[in-house]
This record gives C-alpha cells, sequence and structure tokens, in this order.
C-alpha cells in the first residue's frame, strides 16, 4: 500500500493570506502587539490554529539577525520633525545638524522636515511616504501649528525630549532634576555658600517642572537659612529682565548664579557685572560641545540622546510599532559636570586641630 502523500508545512505567508492581511499585520497579531486591532489578532490567531500553522523558532532568529546585519548596512530613512516657525527652531536646526552626523555612523539616513511648511496633518503624511520615511525623531515642540497623533498612530516615532507639546509617543529626555541636582552639589563642593538660580518661565513644560522640582527641595536644604535666595523665575521673552535682574542682585548678593545656557551669562555682562571676577555663573544645559571649559555646567551629549532615539527607533521599525503604542515610556538620560572659566574654584576654610 502506498504512504500517504505528506501535505507541506503551513507558513506565516499562508495564514496572511488566508486571513486576508499583510505578512507583517499577521506576523504582529500572532504577537499579540497591541499596535494590531484586537479582533485582527484574533481573526489571524483563529485561522493559524485552523490550518495547523506552527512558527519556526530557528528561522525567527535567522531573520531577526539578517534584519540587523541588513540595518547596519543599509540606510534607512528617518525623519528629524520640528517645527521653524516655534521658539525651539534655531535649536532644533543646530541639533539636527549633530543628530544627523550621529545618524550616519549608526547607518540612518536622517532627513530634516520642518512641520510649519504644511498646512495639515493629511499632507505632512502624504509627504513623509514620498520620502520612503520608516520613522521619526520628534524635536521640542513648544507649540505646533496641528496636531501629531495621526502621525504617531501611522509611525514609530520617539520624541527627543519635551517642551510644552507632548507627542503620543515614547519619550528620552534629559535628567532635568538631577541636572540642577548635580550642580548643586558641586558648588558646595568649591565652597560657594549663597546659591542664586535664574528660571526662565516655559508653562506647561515637563522639563520646567522637573527644574522646579529640583531648585526647590535643594532651596529647603540649605542651612543657615539666610543663605537660601529666592529664585528668580522669569519670563524669557520679557523685556523688564534687566531691571528685575538688578533689583535681584541688590536684595540678595548671591555669589554664584545658576541659570539656563551660556546666552544668559552674556545677558549678565552685558549689565555690567564682571563674570567670574564679581560673580560666578554655572549651567544646568551646557548642550554644545564648543563650550566646555568656557561655561561651567551640566554638560548633557546630545549624541548620546540621539543614539538611544535611534536605537528605541529601530526596534520599534523591526518590531512594527507605532508610536502610540509605547506613548507611555519615558526614560530620562544623566550628563555630567564640566569646569568652566564661569567658575573659579573657591577655597573652603579648612580647620586645623590645635596642637597637642
Amino acid at each position: 500500500m502506498a504512504a500517504a502523500k505528506k501535505s507541506p508545512n503551513v507558513t506565516l505567508r499562508d495564514v496572511a493570506k488566508k486571513a486576508g492581511v499583510g505578512l507583517a499585520t499577521a506576523s504582529r497579531a500572532l504577537r499579540d502587539d497591541p499596535a494590531t486591532k484586537a479582533a485582527t489578532r484574533e481573526k489571524v490567531k483563529q485561522v493559524a490554529k485552523k490550518m495547523g500553522y506552527r512558527p519556526d523558532t530557528g528561522m525567527t532568529h535567522l531573520i531577526e539577525r539578517r534584519w540587523q546585519g541588513k540595518r547596519q548596512q543599509q540606510d534607512m530613512n528617518v525623519g528629524y520633525l520640528y517645527n521653524g516657525k516655534c521658539e525651539s527652531a534655531e535649536v532644533c536646526r543646530k541639533e539636527y545638524q549633530s543628530f544627523k552626523k550621529t545618524a550616519h555612523h549608526m547607518g540612518y539616513s536622517l532627513l530634516e522636515i520642518d512641520m510649519s511648511d504644511f498646512p495639515n496633518c493629511g499632507k505632512l503624511l502624504q509627504r513623509l511616504r514620498v520620502l520612503g520615511v520608516e520613522g521619526l525623531l520628534i524635536g521640542v515642540l513648544p507649540e505646533v501649528p496641528y496636531d501629531l497623533d495621526a502621525v504617531c498612530d501611522k509611525y514609530p516615532a520617539v520624541s527627543i525630549n519635551i517642551s510644552r507639546y507632548r507627542p503620543k509617543c515614547p519619550i528620552i529626555m534629559h535628567d532635568e532634576f538631577t541636572a540642577i541636582t548635580e550642580v548643586w552639589k558641586n558648588l558646595h563642593d568649591m565652597g560657594y555658600k549663597r546659591i542664586g538660580v535664574l528660571l526662565p518661565k516655559y508653562p506647561d513644560s515637563v522639563s520646567t517642572d522637573l527644574r522646579l522640582g529640583a531648585i526647590l527641595t535643594r532651596r529647603s536644604l540649605e542651612r543657615p537659612k539666610k543663605n537660601s535666595i529666592p529664585l528668580l523665575y522669569y519670563d524669557s521673552i520679557a523685556s523688564e529682565f534687566p531691571k528685575i535682574f538688578e533689583s535681584w542682585m541688590e536684595k540678595h548678593h548671591p555669589d554664584v548664579v545658576i541659570s539656563y545656557g551660556g546666552q544668559t551669562s552674556k545677558n549678565i555682562e552685558a549689565l555690567g557685572y564682571s563674570i567670574p571676577e564679581q560673580i560666578g555663573y554655572a549651567t544646568y544645559n551646557l548642550w554644545q560641545q564648543e563650550s566646555i571649559g568656557t561655561i561651567a555646567g551640566y554638560f548633557r551629549d546630545a549624541t548620546t540622546i540621539c543614539n538611544k532615539g535611534l536605537q528605541l527607533l529601530n526596534m520599534m521599525v523591526r518590531t512594527s510599532r507605532v508610536g502610540s503604542s509605547n506613548a507611555g515610556m519615558m526614560e530620562m538620560l544623566a550628563g555630567e559636570w564640566k569646569d568652566g572659566e564661569t567658575l573659579p574654584r573657591k577655597h573652603k576654610t579648612v580647620l586645623h586641630p590645635p596642637p597637642c
């Protein structure tokens, strides 16, 4: 009697065809990926069960290794999205130039995309498709001309830091609380006693909330209490800054000032104060490599945050996860203290015990 003919193995492609979905959708459904609708996941599972589909673990690992190798050798188009008509536009453009180099070394093509060039989200999505964009890095967005929810629902996306607008996707940002805390600690170690802080107002910003929390915590721990100088919390675009700063200086006499970036030190010097001869200066936002050694402060490496963002984006692309499927995730990265010319080291008085 002749042996029964052996039926061919059922492949994932067979399951996808029978279920009427794409190959990637079938793969996501069988992995219970939340980015795929529950009804679709259930339908694909039922079809796979009925057809007797069994995933080939060895083949899955092989495909994964081949995909990783492909991404290291061939460019993946990643869009860097920002708003060219908001206050952070110039910073985003400078970051793009830095991020572009980092992306190139990692095997990606980073494309500059200004969302203000498009009248609505639909036109933006159309442009992303034309460019062959596979994932997005989103820059700081204090404001947007239209909501990006539809973009994050369609594409893998990672937000690099956040401001007042929070995209519906994972966020990788610098640890603002630790930045303030570390700067304060280093100033104390250097012998500074009266530490004053200038903080520009960015309402509804997560970064500002973290900075405020750190400042208020450090002030509450100052001993003696007379060294606890009130925070100068000011409107970043207000013209009255010179007047309120001089009044604050005359009233509280800080021996060092902590503030945002290097530009504030130039503004202080423009008012006639000599840094570091009259007053020391440190920043919690030292992000320009060329300023290291000139301005003292907490260095936040843009290369590191871009690298982390691209790694996460790569994982999301490989597993077909859109931005909104990981919207609750936030990772904070620490920086490091850098000495600089704006902060001469003070010497603590050391009390020697009397001779026996």
